[in-house]
């Protein structure tokens, strides 16, 4: 198992590059959850899906799940 942690300040591009590396990794036949960390989600209107939550819900066009996880839920 690997775990890839993507961070950096705001505004530079964190979430389009995780849900590339995500996309990636999917491509080479790995199981791949993509998780948002905070309380608003960029994925779910990006991608347009339905509010994310803590279950990850599939994402067909990429080949891999998608969560969001808060201080609430986790």
């Amino acid at each position: 198992m690997q775990i890839h942690l993507v961070t950096g300040k705001g505004g530079v591009g964190k979430s389009t590059f995780a849900l590339a590396l995500g996309k990636k990794l999917a491509r080479q036949n790995r199981k791949v959850l993509v998780v948002e960390l905070g309380e608003e989600s960029y994925f779910s209107h990006f991608l347009s899906l339905p509010p994310l939550a803590y279950n990850p819900i599939p994402y067909p066009a990429g080949g891999f799940d998608v969560a969001r996880w808060d201080g609430t839920s986790a």
